[in-house]
């Protein structure tokens, strides 16, 4: 089997096939997956409760680690002169990126204690997560998310341990009630016939527009790119 027949195999299996148990059959226990360099302040949030903006991940190597912790609560975000405290500002501004060696404050909920913490943003090489993270968090989000997606492969290039694919999603968001339609490439890189490391990019800007969102400039106090 070549490695571009397990790239399709994966995505007719797991993508479409939404068969998460089969997971060890298409990646190596090594697995990676990776993401594009992007200033900000390494972390991954959850706002799926409707009423809090949670930490669900914190990169080792970027600035929140040692200061962030998964289950932190944001309650509110200073940065500069701008102030965001409602649930709808935490989530929807984009507050953590930025300018490189910008700081900001927040102030969270860390079990019982309020704690306010100093971030200054930088470089985040590339968001690491295991086969294990990647699995936990993928699955939750197709599953509650988007159980309808389907990814039609346009091109698929193989050239020794790598295979690169040019895609398109569709599925209808069930957060929002809103269907979506949005190209991206994924590459892939192999070992012993199962996925090692993969990277992933896709066109934000059609899907946030699609799900509704406007795009204004942001307000010149806020250091948000």
């Amino acid at each position: 089997m070549s490695n571009k027949d397990v790239i399709l195999g994966y995505y007719k299996e797991v993508v479409n096939g939404k068969d998460f148990t089969v997971l060890d059959k298409y990646f190596h226990p090594d697995y990676l997956s990776g993401a594009l360099p992007y200033i900000g302040m390494g972390v991954g949030l959850d706002a799926s409760s409707g009423d809090k903006v949670v930490v669900n991940h914190v990169y080792s190597e970027g600035p929140s680690a040692g200061k962030l912790e998964v289950g932190d609560e944001i309650l509110f975000v200073q940065d500069g002169d701008s102030r965001l405290e409602t649930f709808e500002e935490i989530r929807d501004i984009p507050w953590g990126w930025g300018k490189v060696d910008s700081p900001f404050m927040l102030r969270v909920q860390r079990g019982e204690e309020e704690i306010e913490v100093e971030i200054t943003r930088g470089i985040i090489e590339g968001l690491k997560m295991s086969l294990e993270e990647f699995k936990e968090s993928w699955e939750k989000f197709a599953t509650q998310k988007i159980p309808d997606e389907k990814v039609e492969i346009l091109y698929i290039i193989e050239e020794g341990d790598m295979v690169a694919c040019l895609a398109t999603a569709t599925a209808m968001h069930l957060d929002y009630d809103r269907q979506y339609l949005v190209p991206g490439g994924e590459f892939f890189r192999l070992k012993d016939n199962k996925i090692i490391e993969s990277w992933g990019v896709s066109d934000n800007l059609a899907f946030i527009r699609q799900m509704g969102f406007s795009v204004e400039e942001p307000k010149k106090i806020m250091q948000s790119t």
